[in-house]
């Protein structure tokens, strides 16, 4: 495979896009290091640490960008395209088994991620291994890794290009029909929760129905979705497939955007330079849309903690020097300024409690939490089986059975994602709940819980399964069975009233029983096949519920211990805080009248200090602007 070639300024023009997040970011990394830096200066250390905390969550958020599709439409060449580099292995014979994640770094690079292996004292857990760039493609298809033989996870790629700058982190998918590819990409800690599908569809037919439920239901639990029309270059009549496609998402209450492109020409306008084949492969909008995705409400969401994060230490920080400042200015009213502390010290105290309210919300917010979850899951597999069971009864396992498995992985798929989901939600609004008990004390108290959740591991349904239609031979058996049965019968009663031991009717009475025989054994033989398709699937299912049940509690269980750890902390420093206000406000009203002034004016500079960080810090949060959605 040919290494990344260097995208053309021409070309790449849409690219970049002005994104004013790229601007608040670097701005944001600059002012926490100066909070830092003043929390270092005034002792409080605790504070420090809960910077290096922010700072930290501030450099791996990405958003992630999850280009998926049926097999053979185009997704691994748009993501080609998009990239102007040769990263994923394209060919009529290539398909995509492992998920290539391809974020920004300065220099190219790439690295395997392979799966944990083994149980027990045998268990080898996961390992990352550097690889040639070059070797991405090979690793990343059924054609240099035959059903994925090498166990590979995942293939993360670093690339220095401009559209990745802005934190997008773009996920090439397998086929959506396999259970590794859709749950892999939707729900595990390698790749995260999605906040941006491109869906990739040819232009050679209108949506299929599983396209559809696929679109369906990634817009319910996705902020950005968009349908990308591949190929547009090879099939003429792309715009009326596009009409229908527009048509099929009215009628089915999917409301998305529908962008036509193709790869061949983007490809050509990279090679030539030409402004005009750039335009005419539509990829200008799609990047404007992915440079949207990358400025709106999703990534804003990562930027507000942060910067409540900062704001929230600085309060800390500017509470004690205003406390002194007070008495210092008005020394008769320090004794109602040491009472309004105290009280507050008092309520600062009752946090830290183990029987404070927070505490108790919060205890109770992850039982419900954990039994909701376990009823959501159960009810989700429950259907999932009904509608497994009436699908089997109304076919013939035989006849189905390759598609039956894919829908299943797929269905499977998409329901532990929208469960993933609805964990994610349930989470940070228990910690709205919780935060709202540090309001009186606590202007920022925004948190979102993220959420690091293990893949179900893929398996085959009823590996050990074996339904097949019996052969002519077993079938012929058992007509012939029941044709002597009736002819035996029915000759030995002729000969009783002097008829011949082989007469017309006898032969025809034989004929119509080895009918009867051989229909009924096809009905037994079809029922039995049902039957054992059922208890397959149903012990499959049963499986997933447990593996799938078992990550559920441990998630819910981790979301108990982060925000009980996370609010733990805040607790003591809003204790520090008040306590550090007490002994200012003290140490205030016993100084000298002689030193009062000298003390103020320090004062004045430490707080012009705080303020001007704290305006740097709310001119990014207006640049962000309001909640919106």
């Amino acid at each position: 495979m040919a290494p990344p070639t260097t995208p053309t300024a021409t070309a790449g023009t849409a690219t970049a896009g002005s994104n004013p997040l790229t601007g608040v970011r670097r701005d944001l990394a600059g002012a926490l290091a100066q909070v830092r830096q003043l929390a270092v200066e005034f002792g409080r250390d605790d504070l420090a640490d809960r910077v290096d905390r922010a700072t930290a969550r501030s450099a791996d958020r990405d958003l992630t960008v999850l280009v998926v599709g049926e097999f053979k439409q185009g997704k691994s060449t748009l993501v080609n395209a998009l990239l102007n580099a040769t990263v994923c292995g394209v060919a009529d014979d290539v398909s995509t088994i492992v998920p290539t994640i391809v974020r920004h770094g300065d220099e190219p690079s790439a690295t395997v991620v392979y799966r944990a292996t083994g149980d027990g004292d045998a268990r080898v857990e996961e390992r990352r291994e550097t690889v040639p760039i070059e070797r991405v493609g090979q690793l990343a298809t059924d054609q240099g890794n035959p059903g994925n033989r090498e166990g590979i996870r995942s293939v993360e790629v670093v690339l220095p290009r401009k559209l990745l700058q802005t934190g997008l982190v773009l996920v090439d998918t397998p086929g959506v029909g396999g259970l590794d590819s859709t749950h892999g990409a939707a729900t595990s800690s390698a790749l995260g929760m999605a906040e941006v599908v491109v869906f990739v569809s040819d232009a050679s037919a209108p949506l299929s129905a599983s396209e559809l439920d696929f679109l369906r239901t990634a817009r319910s639990r996705c902020p950005e979705v968009v349908l990308v029309m591949t190929k547009t270059d090879i099939f003429p009549s792309w715009r009326k497939v596009r009409q229908a496609n527009l048509d099929y998402l009215a009628t089915s209450g999917v409301s998305l955007q529908i962008l036509p492109v193709s790869s061949l020409l983007r490809q050509r306008a990279t090679a030539e330079s030409s402004t005009e084949l750039n335009e005419e492969s539509g990829y200008p909008a799609l990047l404007t849309f992915l440079r949207d995705a990358a400025s709106g409400e999703t990534a804003k969401r990562g930027l507000r903690t942060t910067i409540g994060d900062a704001t929230f230490v600085l309060e800390q920080l500017q509470a004690p020097l205003e406390s002194e400042r007070a008495v210092l200015e008005d020394p008769a009213a320090a004794a109602g300024l040491v009472a309004g502390l105290e009280a507050a010290k008092t309520r600062a105290d009752a946090l830290r409690s183990q029987s404070a309210k927070w505490q108790q919300t919060l205890n109770d917010g992850a039982q419900d939490i954990m039994s909701d979850l376990d009823h959501d899951l159960r009810m989700r597999i429950r259907a999932i089986v009904n509608e497994s069971e009436a699908a089997l009864d109304e076919h013939d396992p035989v006849d189905i059975w390759d598609g039956f498995e894919q829908w299943l992985h797929q269905r499977i798929a998409f329901d532990l994602a929208s469960h993933h989901q609805t964990m994610a939600a349930r989470a940070d609004a228990l910690a709205a709940r919780v935060a709202e008990h540090f309001a009186a004390d606590e202007a920022a108290v925004g948190m979102h819980v993220e959420l690091p959740v293990t893949p179900i591991g893929s398996r085959h349904i009823g590996s050990d399964l074996k339904i097949e239609r019996p052969g002519v031979s077993g079938n012929a058996l058992a007509a012939v069975r029941g044709s002597y049965g009736g002819l035996l019968m029915f000759s030995m009663v002729g000969t009783q009233i002097g008829i011949g031991l082989f007469n017309p009717i006898s032969l025809l009475v034989g004929l119509g029983l080895g009918r009867k025989s051989l229909k009924d054994e096809k009905k037994r033989q079809l029922m039995q096949r049902q039957q054992q398709s059922k208890i397959a699937v149903r012990k499959y299912l049963d499986d997933v519920n447990v593996e799938a049940g078992k990550v559920s509690r441990d998630t819910s269980r981790t979301i108990h211990r982060d925000l009980r750890d996370e609010f733990a902390v805040r607790a003591e420093q809003l204790q520090a805080t008040i306590r550090d206000s007490l002994r200012s406000a003290e140490t205030g009203a016993k100084q000298a009248s002689a030193q009062r002034q000298e003390r103020l004016t320090t004062l004045a500079a430490d707080l012009k200090r705080l303020a001007t960080v704290q305006q740097r810090v709310d001119a990014m949060s207006a640049v962000l602007g309001p909640v919106t959605g």
